[in-house]
């Protein structure tokens, strides 16, 4: 739907109609404001649907006042986490009559206005949205550090940059629940899963931005640190096992074929260690990783996979003839790998579309 179509829906009070759009909040041990999210979201004319996560009977005051406003609230009386909250708020949604769910946190950190904006965005005929918050430097440590850490990893895995995949606002066509409720992960890993499956799938993204709220450094987050960050990026390494193998084999092919048996490092290894690549990442991804999804590698990924394995040689072979110290070739390799890996990124960042 174009932004013209947005303006046929803008009803005579002035307030767009957003009765194909609802608003799913997962919910574990809310406060006072979820209750005033819940009434601004109904004051704009959206619908909510919140997930109860094992909160408990002390809370249920919180959301008898949400249904009070209007609000469907469902849920479990264990506790499983935010991706599970999420998988379940998805199924209830998928067996009501809507064309797009929003997701938000309960803790306030997003504004209402933004919600609505993410609305729109889908209602302009975008398929999935992200949004894409302002982190500033006095932001919780916590938060830079993890969406820093996740930018990098994300660009180096998908060739591609997005500089905000763990925002919770996010916005969906309700066609994405089918696959969306295969994506692994119960808890915080989920999301950062949600990414990067549609970004293997070759899926459109459009970001939007926003400010970034921290009421009281993030009191009210349930987010543990040290445990919950593990956890996403060991799930995260398991949907880049292939390529994690890949590189591995290639350090492996570098030493017994060069240092070794002294084979010529361009003729066989670099051609060899490209065709391991294509084979892991590609081959293997698309009939055993992703086998539930549809998979695309992307052209992009292709060619930047050439670019960089063109790139490995040239930077082995001037070491090689520039360094007069002996130093074996794996040597070489592994730092070339890395010195790549960052150009990527710093080059995916540079030349991201805003």
């Amino acid at each position: 739907m174009t932004a013209k179509a947005i303006d046929k829906r803008i009803s005579e009070s002035g307030n767009i109609d957003y009765s194909d759009v609802v608003v799913l909040i997962p919910s574990y041990k809310p406060g006072p404001r979820l209750v005033k999210l819940i009434s601004d979201l109904r004051g704009q004319g959206l619908d909510a649907v919140i997930v109860n996560d094992g909160s408990g009977p002390e809370y249920e005051e919180i959301f008898s006042q949400c249904r009070q406003l209007g609000a469907d609230v469902t849920g479990y009386d264990v506790n499983c986490g935010k991706g599970h909250a999420l998988k379940h708020g998805f199924e209830y949604v998928a067996a009501k009559n809507y064309t797009y769910v929003v997701t938000s946190d309960c803790d306030g950190q997003h504004r209402p206005e933004d919600i609505c904006r993410v609305a729109q965005a889908l209602m302009s005929g975008n398929n999935i949205v992200l949004t894409v918050r302002g982190i500033k430097k006095d932001a919780p440590l916590r938060s830079r550090i993890g969406n820093t850490m996740s930018r990098f990893f994300f660009a180096i895995a998908n060739a591609r940059y997005l500089p905000d995949n763990q925002s919770g606002l996010r916005g969906f066509a309700t066609s994405n629940i089918n696959w969306m409720l295969k994506v692994r992960g119960e808890k915080y890993d989920y999301e950062l899963n949600v990414v990067l499956m549609a970004e293997k799938q070759g899926l459109e993204i459009a970001t939007i931005p926003i400010e970034a709220i921290y009421i009281d450094n993030n009191a009210d987050s349930h987010f543990r640190p040290l445990r919950d960050t593990v956890l996403i990026y060991v799930r995260y390494l398991q949907t880049i096992t292939c390529a994690a193998i890949a590189l591995l084999v290639n350090i492996l092919t570098v030493l017994i074929f060069s240092d070794i048996l002294h084979v010529g490092f361009f003729y066989v290894i670099t051609v060899l260690n490209w065709l391991v690549y294509l084979l892991l990442c590609f081959i293997i991804e698309r009939y055993i990783v992703f086998r539930n999804f549809f998979y695309t590698p992307g052209v992009r990924r292709l060619a930047l996979s050439i670019a960089k394995y063109i790139s490995y040689y040239l930077i082995c072979m001037l070491a090689v003839h520039l360094i007069p110290v002996a130093i074996p070739m794996t040597v070489y390799y592994v730092l070339s790998v890395i010195m790549i890996e960052i150009a990527e990124y710093l080059l995916l960042k540079a030349t991201y579309d805003q």
